[in-house]
């Protein structure tokens, strides 16, 4: 081990005090900077990355990119600057990560016959990496168009691996959008791929995509038999966290698919007791299988097992998971986690007729959406909140608050007018459009109840010939004849 290295780790003893292990960081890498020592500042980097401090991990690869740049070895300066903007991203920074893959690209554009890594296979690297930072910073369109030349490149290059996570990463922007007939198309393109060339991981993910998509279009059946497929590759690849969630999934398909039987049936059947018995068994399997360096999927998977308790009708065994879950410490850093608390405390004290406690529960989930500043989520516990003070006979509050979900659902359809993300809110406005009119009516308010019934006529039109992609990219809603052409 160098000296360097000893440095950094008596700097690490500091790591508490991060104002210390910085100010000693830089003193170090001002000396290697000064003695041009650019593969110690690596050397420093990747320690640094492997013990967690990614901070300095990122200022020690920028250090030794910009000693290779000076030294005009490009390709050693692009791969610091690659790795700078990767662990950027990991670490949420975004706009830095940007930064940095820019100052690779213009090494990249300085590459000759004789650097020693080609061209090619560089631009694919950093595409892929500048890929999943667009993304993250919601610039899709960027993302898909950069993805659509990368496939091209990887087609010269033959680099099949790199031309399936291009689809996968086309397909999951296309799901995000509510595309769901291009995303299938893109999944089920890169499972073909990955099965033809045996990249067990990249069959997974394909699948659990395809799954995904099935699965919020509601063809439960078809969903079910993608995540099967996806636990048997993630299985073959041997990843025990991608097997975890994919089980979370399929379970939650199985009891999707048990709920929808129950309003079918207006009860329960075999079939019935057969899929939330599956639920169950997947639900306790990927709980026990979670692995210590992904706890959420333990969470996830105890909030699963207390939503089926609530279906099952057990509503202690579901108020004891949700309470046990409140007290965990992930509940205090994890949004979402928190939001599905906060959500499934209220409906089990609702379906109680503890209106009260729902009521607090409610308010609880309403806030935690305000601080998050997520207006849906905004949307659906007003909406909640509006369910129970009708079930309490509280007719002017129900009311209030469900005029102040469709404010929200309004203005958030608005202010996505042009993109195909609103797709998902066509049906929850609907929804809570007529649960106004209806308190309207019983309210005896017949002129205000038939505004809200136009109102909600000319949006939903609206909506219907709104749903437009970028580059004017009609959405048509996929049918059941599509699947099979999609699943094979």
């Amino acid at each position: 081990m160098s000296d360097w290295i000893e440095y950094i780790k008596a700097c690490a003893e500091n790591a508490e005090n991060p104002t210390v292990f910085q100010r000693l960081l830089n003193k170090g890498l001002q000396q290697i900077e000064e003695e041009s020592r650019g593969d110690v500042a690596v050397e420093s980097a990747q320690w640094l990355s492997a013990h967690q401090y990614l901070t300095f991990a990122i200022i020690a690869y920028k250090r030794g990119a910009e000693i290779f740049e000076r030294e005009k070895q490009e390709a050693k300066a692009f791969a610091g600057y690659t790795n700078a903007g990767l662990y950027a991203h990991w670490h949420g920074d975004f706009q830095d990560a940007m930064a940095s893959y820019q100052r690779a690209k213009e090494q990249l554009g300085l590459f000759t016959e004789e650097t020693p890594f080609g061209r090619l296979q560089a631009e694919i690297a950093l595409g892929l990496n500048y890929c999943d930072t667009l993304v993250a910073l919601r610039k899709e369109d960027q993302a898909l168009e950069k993805y659509q030349d990368l496939i091209e490149i990887c087609r010269q290059k033959e680099d099949y691996e790199a031309s399936i996570r291009c689809l996968l990463g086309c397909g999951n922007i296309y799901r995000n959008w509510g595309s769901y007939r291009l995303a299938l198309q893109m999944y089920q393109d890169a499972r073909q791929k990955a099965a033809e060339r045996n990249y067990p991981q990249q069959l997974a993910r394909a699948a659990h995509g395809e799954g995904n998509v099935l699965l919020e279009i509601d063809h439960i059946s078809a969903a079910i038999d993608s995540f099967e497929k996806a636990i048997d590759a993630y299985k073959a690849a041997d990843d025990l966290q991608g097997v975890c969630e994919a089980m979370i999934l399929l379970g939650h398909s199985y009891h999707t698919r048990a709920e929808e039987r129950m309003k079918k049936l207006q009860g329960r059947d075999d079939s019935v007791f057969e899929d939330l018995e599956q639920a169950k068994n997947l639900y306790r399997a990927a709980y026990q299988a979670a692995t210590p360096d992904a706890p959420m999927n333990a969470i996830d998977a105890q909030i699963k097992l207390a939503s089926l308790a609530f279906t099952a009708g057990r509503m202690q065994e579901a108020l004891a998971l949700y309470e046990h879950i409140r007290q965990h410490p992930l509940m205090q850093e994890d949004y979402l986690t928190a939001r599905q608390v906060w959500q499934g405390l209220g409906n089990i004290n609702d379906e109680s007729n503890k209106l009260e406690e729902a009521l607090a529960a409610f308010r609880e989930g309403l806030i935690l959406t305000q601080q998050a500043n997520d207006p849906e989520g905004e949307s659906d516990f007003s909406m909640m909140l509006g369910l129970t003070h009708e079930k309490k006979g509280e007719l002017r509050k129900a009311e209030s608050w469900y005029k102040k979900a469709i404010q929200i659902q309004e203005k958030l359809g608005m202010d996505l007018d042009e993109e195909p993300h609103q797709l998902g809110y066509f049906g929850k406005r609907a929804n809570v459009y007529q649960l106004l009119i209806s308190i309207l009516l019983e309210e005896k308010k017949p002129e205000e109840a038939f505004l809200y019934l136009e109102k909600s006529k000319a949006k939903a039109m609206r909506d219907q010939l709104g749903r437009r992609l970028p580059d004017g990219v009609a959405f048509s809603p996929l049918g059941w004849e599509d699947v099979g052409v999609f699943l094979g």
